[in-house]
C-alpha cells in the first residue's frame, strides 16, 4: 500500500470497523431492546435514516473542500472557525465517550464468556488497548488490514445470528404482525 490514496474497499472497512456494528447490537441493542420492546425495530430504522442523511450531508459539503479532515474540516470551513472549532471539540469528546462505551461493553461481553480467574476487567482493558495502540503505532497499513478482517468478520456475524435469531423464532408472521407497543 505505497500509494497515497485507499481503495473503496480500504475506506470503508476503516469506516465500517470504526463503528464496530456488531459490537454495538450486542452492547446497546440488548438494552434497545428492553426499553424499546417491538418498536425496536421502527427506531431501528428511524436511525438508519438519519445517519444516511448525516452521511449524504458530509458528503455533499466534502464535495467543496479539498481539504482532508471530517467534521471539522467540513464545520471550520462552511460555518465559522470559531463554530467550527467547537464542533471539531465536540466531535472529539464524542469520539472518545463513544470509543469508551464501547470499550466497556466489549470488556464486559468478553469476561462474560471467558472466565478465568486471573483475567479480570483491569487485564482485558490492558489487552484491548495494547492492541488498539499497536495497531495505530504500526500505520494505515497494519490498520487497514485489520480493520478490513474485522468488517468481513463483524458483517459474518451480524448475518450468522441474523439468520440464527430468524430460524429460531418459528413463527415470523406472527412476530411481523404484532401491534408496536414502544414502552
Amino acid at each position: 500500500m505505497n500509494r497515497k490514496k485507499l481503495s473503496t474497499f480500504e475506506a470503508f472497512s476503516l469506516s465500517f470497523g470504526g463503528q464496530a456494528p456488531f459490537t454495538s447490537i450486542i452492547t446497546f441493542g440488548t438494552i434497545g431492546l428492553q426499553i424499546g420492546g417491538n418498536f425496536l425495530t421502527i427506531a431501528t430504522i428511524i436511525g438508519t435514516v438519519i445517519v444516511l442523511i448525516n452521511g449524504l450531508v458530509i458528503y455533499k459539503l466534502s464535495l467543496k473542500f479539498a481539504q482532508q479532515g471530517g467534521y471539522f474540516t467540513y464545520a471550520f470551513y462552511s460555518l465559522t472557525e470559531r463554530l467550527g472549532l467547537i464542533t471539531g471539540w465536540v466531535f472529539i469528546l464524542y469520539a472518545f465517550s463513544y470509543g469508551g462505551t464501547l470499550l466497556a461493553g466489549s470488556i464486559y461481553i468478553i469476561s462474560s464468556y471467558i472466565k478465568m480467574q486471573f483475567l479480570t476487567y483491569d487485564i482485558f482493558t490492558l489487552i484491548i488497548i495494547a492492541v488498539s495502540a499497536s495497531l495505530i503505532i504500526r500505520g494505515l497499513e497494519v490498520s487497514t488490514k485489520y480493520a478490513e478482517f474485522i468488517s468481513i468478520a463483524e458483517i459474518l456475524a451480524i448475518i450468522i445470528s441474523s439468520v440464527v435469531l430468524l430460524a429460531k423464532s418459528q413463527h415470523l408472521a406472527s412476530v411481523l404482525s404484532m401491534p408496536l407497543q414502544p414502552f
